[in-house]
């Protein structure tokens, strides 16, 4: 038996896909973050970090 294929279950979906891409962007940042950690050390990762950091504030804004 096929069900039909309902607005509800669609919308569960989205929200699914969407929770999940979040997901994986909080995993990704995570571990962005660290790789920025790990250069911060080094002083073309302190550059990187810092223009990185100017950049995302403007974005902010």
């Amino acid at each position: 038996m096929i069900t039909p294929i309902t607005d509800v279950t669609i919308r569960e979906i989205a929200t699914q896909k969407v929770v999940m891409r979040f997901a994986l962007a909080k995993r990704l940042r995570s571990v962005i973050s660290l790789i920025l950690l790990s250069l911060k050390t080094s002083s073309f990762g302190r550059f990187f970090y810092t223009s990185n950091v100017i950049t995302k504030n403007l974005k902010y804004r």
